[in-house]
């Protein structure tokens, strides 16, 4: 199990392992079934005003976001996406 202060400011890479961002926000969903599950990890300057509620002058996409589904692997502060 991994919990939500592991991921914030974890540095997230791709599978080649370029730098994409950091975590900045956990977007999370309820399931059919009730229970929470993470969605999206917010990444970068857009993540964070998101988190902190702040006006952009652009909403946070999904260039600013990597889906739950795309992560491959987390380990000592880096989560690694899917190409």
């Amino acid at each position: 199990m991994i919990t939500l202060s592991e991921l914030l400011g974890a540095e997230v890479r791709s599978a080649r392992g370029d730098v994409l961002g950091r975590v900045r926000d956990v977007h999370v969903r309820q399931a059919a079934n009730g229970a929470w599950e993470v969605d999206r990890l917010m990444l970068g300057r857009a993540g964070l005003a998101v988190r902190l509620g702040m006006p952009t002058s652009k909403s946070a996409t999904e260039e600013d976001s990597l889906a739950w589904t795309d992560v491959r692997h987390i380990e000592d502060g880096v989560v690694t996406a899917a190409e």
